[in-house]
């Protein structure tokens, strides 16, 4: 959903659990939150806030743990 970047929840090498909210994007007037798929290590933060996004931008590079 294209949009802007409101919030990013996560830093570099913070540790996330599958489903964990790491950014939200205002779009249309409502806030939509982006989830981990997996449980992983944050490697890269792509996106901050007030910039636009758009379908397939990368928020966030995440590592699986093991």
């Amino acid at each position: 959903v294209p949009g802007n970047v409101w919030k990013v929840l996560v830093e570099e090498n913070a540790e996330v659990a599958a489903g964990e909210t790491i950014a939200i994007i205002e779009s249309m007037k409502m806030e939509i939150s982006i989830t981990a798929h997996a449980a992983g290590r944050v490697r890269a933060v792509r996106m901050v806030p007030g910039r636009t996004v758009r379908t397939g931008d990368v928020v966030a590079v995440l590592e699986a743990i093991s």
